[in-house]
């Protein structure tokens, strides 16, 4: 069965300070940060025993987080999604979402 993954763009030009007291806060912890390229990085974060899988375009300074129960904390964190910004969904597993994100920052 094929499981569709969704991605919601988050601005985060609002809220460029860290964030460690916000997710602490909210009780979001930060598993894994990579730098995929200079200008994309992908980080894991974990509330309660959910993995929440995010790519960050620092260009654009854009989040992309994947759309879980705790999005709205995400939100909270982060900044405000917006209906200007991309959702993508995907049934791509998170191994093979990686090379296409590496990809498209490769063509801006």
């Amino acid at each position: 069965m094929d499981v569709n993954t969704l991605f919601v763009g988050i601005d985060t030009s609002i809220t460029l300070t860290s964030n460690l007291e916000k997710r602490k806060k909210q009780h979001i912890k930060r598993v894994d940060l990579i730098e995929l390229s200079p200008s994309l990085s992908f980080a894991t974060y974990k509330k309660e025993n959910t993995i929440i899988r995010t790519y960050f375009f620092k260009d654009a300074v854009v989040l992309f987080v994947e759309a879980t129960p705790f999005l709205q904390d995400m939100e909270e964190i982060f900044g405000i999604s917006s209906p200007d910004l991309d959702v993508s969904s995907t049934d791509l597993s998170h191994e093979a979402l990686i090379p296409r994100w590496r990809n498209i920052t490769k063509k801006r």
